[in-house]
């Protein structure tokens, strides 16, 4: 009999374990692996920039991208674009409310336009009362450099139903030497821009990983 009763008691207990086992294993957050870069890694940026600034919209079903390709190889750290002038948000053309927008990467394909999407499409918010600089950071290692890519935005939010502006982003006056692409959501292809302002004023940064030691 008193065996019988050790038995449950070693039984029951066990049970208790596995149960409490199984409820803090569920309740575990996903953990990335090699989710921080490595020390004496370099940060580098590559500025698309330019002393004339146009005041341009994102429209929705739409996405427009620009090539980079005089980076070397790493992982993009964030991307940083300027919305929403000060003078426009107190004009009476302009009304900028919140808008959801996506920092969108993609390969690039042997015919030089955008390819597969490189990582995931990065949601934010664009608040109304934003003016000025946004850097959207971007997880480490999610999206990789090969040598060159694009990147750009994407409009997830419908757009003004009047012909007030509901937000603004500052491209370039100028498209001399970049290279821009517009995705049509109806169309369903990628369009080269020659317009000038076509591409983003926008600061891009890298990290570089250190140089493997090569072996003796």
């Amino acid at each position: 009999m008193k065996r019988f009763l050790l038995f449950i008691l070693l039984l029951s207990a066990c049970f208790c374990f596995a149960q409490n086992l199984e409820k803090d294993t569920i309740q575990l957050k996903e953990i990335f692996v090699g989710s921080i870069p490595p020390k004496k890694s370099k940060t580098v940026k590559k500025r698309f920039s330019g002393i004339c600034s146009y005041f341009g919209y994102v429209h929705y079903g739409f996405e427009k991208v620009s090539l980079v390709a005089d980076m070397p190889e790493g992982y993009i750290s964030s991307v940083t674009f300027n919305f929403n002038h000060k003078v426009s948000a107190k004009s009476a053309s302009s009304d900028f409310k919140d808008v959801g927008l996506e920092l969108v990467f993609y390969e690039v394909t042997p015919a030089g336009s955008p390819g597969a999407l490189i990582g995931q499409p990065l949601l934010f918010t664009l608040k109304g009362s934003h003016t000025g600089k946004l850097e959207i950071p971007v997880p480490y290692p999610m999206v990789k450099n090969p040598g060159s890519f694009f990147v750009g935005l994407r409009r997830v939010s419908p757009g003004a139903l009047d012909d007030k502006a509901d937000m603004e982003v500052h491209c370039q006056c100028s498209g001399d030497g970049y290279i821009s692409y517009q995705y049509n959501s109806k169309l369903k292809n990628w369009v080269r821009l020659d317009y000038a302002s076509a591409t983003y004023k926008m600061t891009i940064k890298e990290i570089v990983l250190p140089a493997k030691k090569k072996q003796e």
